[in-house]
């Protein structure tokens, strides 16, 4: 679950320029927003992904 939201970050940046917001993920993804959270935390603890707490559109990439 955690590469699917992952992937879904990814599309949604390629497609629009800026991130998802944690609702476009769960819409994306189709679970909680518990649970997104749950896998964003675990993405940014990994060093794959960064991120502002408490501001949208703020998840970013890390390059790989």
């Amino acid at each position: 679950m955690r590469d699917l939201v992952l992937i879904a970050i990814d599309d949604f940046i390629k497609k629009h320029g800026y991130s998802p917001t944690i609702k476009e993920i769960c819409k994306m993804v189709g679970r909680s927003p518990a649970t997104v959270w749950h896998h964003i935390k675990d993405l940014k603890e990994a060093g794959i992904i960064t991120y502002t707490p408490g501001k949208n559109r703020t998840i970013v990439i890390k390059e790989r």
